[in-house]
């Protein structure tokens, strides 16, 4: 640990003494294992982090298989070390990393935001939050659009990178959706994924066309913490594992589609939408119509079919706090697509 943190100059007097290793959760998060690790150093200057967060990958050599193949624990690697220091949200701050795919090694070391309070994913946000969070979101987009330094780094995939892959894979897993769990979705939905199985990497592809900006990728309330002070709220946002080069709408739907419970979502989805588009043009994007922006918001439901489906296949949803967001899953997400079942998109 001595050595990990002197490697980016994070403790440059001492060394640690002591650890003590607390695992978040149940230890197994949906792509990996997360722990909190407290320090004592001997002949410190007391400038080094007091604790940190230790991310590792998963632990199941299957799942593990299928997140390193899409490149996710390299990519949030990569996204700490390469552009966090230019993103305009508050991220948190790298401390060590290492990632061997082919050994199957990864770790992440990362500033603990320890102070922050989770936010109730069942309760889900207010509509004050979300808007605070749209529009911080618009912000970050706006600073990245259509930037020529996006291209620059090989690690950062377009959306639709895997298109012709995910649109093989899609097939075989919407047979094991509709064997395993049509008893939990309406006909209607099964009728629908019918309709995308085909179109999978189409739709891919159509929200990869300029103009295009930095995503997060897996934008939603587990994956920051938002408080209130005295200036008003205060918004950290972690987990880069999914970010990507893509329409800035598909971080906004799921948002939007995570994040509130279904009432005040279908309440207050216009005025969500307004606010994200209007901070956006003060933010100085002007080739981004309102119609643009509602033809990708309506794609993006689309789009969800297919990762609601995956993510329910692939993932362990055994434990109870698991089957309790699998459940919260079909009520939002699904409920969600099939408020924006925009079948005329699709190809004839």
């Amino acid at each position: 640990m001595t050595d990990a943190l002197r490697s980016n100059g994070v403790l440059k007097v001492g060394e640690v003494s002591g650890i003590t290793t607390t695992v978040m959760g149940d230890g197994q998060g949906f792509t990996g294992q997360v722990a909190r690790i407290e320090l004592d150093y001997a002949n410190s200057n007391g400038t080094a982090p007091a604790s940190l967060i230790a991310k590792f990958p998963s632990a199941d050599p299957q799942l593990y298989d299928v997140l390193a193949n899409i490149g996710i624990y390299e990519r949030e690697a990569s996204f700490y070390n390469e552009l966090a220091s230019d993103v305009c949200l508050n991220v948190p701050q790298l401390y060590y990393s290492h990632v061997d795919s082919e050994k199957g090694e990864s770790i992440l070391l990362l500033e603990d935001f320890r102070d922050a309070q989770p936010l109730d994913v069942f309760a889900g946000m207010s509509l004050d939050e979300a808007l605070y969070v749209l529009e911080q979101l618009a912000r970050f987009h706006a600073s990245w659009w259509q930037s020529p330094r996006l291209s620059e780094f090989e690690w950062l995939w377009m959306f639709n990178q895997r298109a012709a892959q995910n649109q093989e894979d899609f097939i075989g897993h919407f047979d094991t959706f509709r064997n395993t769990m049509s008893d939990l979705v309406s006909p209607e939905f099964i009728a629908l994924g019918e309709r995308v199985t085909p179109n999978i990497a189409w739709i891919k592809d159509q929200l990869s066309k300029e103009p295009t900006t930095l995503m997060h990728g897996d934008c939603h309330l587990n994956n920051m913490f938002l408080s209130t002070g005295p200036d008003g709220y205060d918004l950290k946002v972690f987990d880069w594992q999914l970010c990507c080069r893509g329409n800035a709408m598909r971080d906004v739907a799921y948002f939007i589609a995570n994040s509130l419970t279904t009432d005040v979502r279908k309440e207050h989805e216009s005025t969500m939408l307004n606010t994200y588009y209007e901070t956006l043009v003060k933010q100085g994007v002007t080739d981004f119509s309102m119609e643009g922006c509602m033809h990708a918001y309506k794609l993006s439901a689309l789009d969800f079919y297919s990762f609601m489906v995956v993510v329910l296949v692939i993932l362990d949803f055994t434990s109870e706090d698991a089957l309790a967001i699998r459940d919260l899953i079909f009520e939002r997400w699904g409920g969600f697509i099939l408020d924006h079942c925009a079948i005329d998109l699709l190809p004839a």
